[in-house]
């Protein structure tokens, strides 16, 4: 089973390709400006509910 990460920014230049080195070995989720409200809690735990946050 592939450990799951978070990235924010995704979508960017270096996010993008971020993403794509990463994608084979982790299963990433990177949620878009539309998706991801960072002023809505809700959202958030909606969004992150299935990724572990290790610190």
């Amino acid at each position: 089973m592939k450990k799951k990460i978070p990235i924010l920014g995704g979508n960017g230049f270096i996010g993008m390709h971020f993403t794509q080195q990463l994608s084979t070995e982790y299963y990433i989720k990177s949620p878009s400006r539309k998706e991801l409200d960072l002023l809505d809690t809700k959202k958030q735990e909606d969004i992150f509910y299935e990724i572990e946050i290790i610190w």
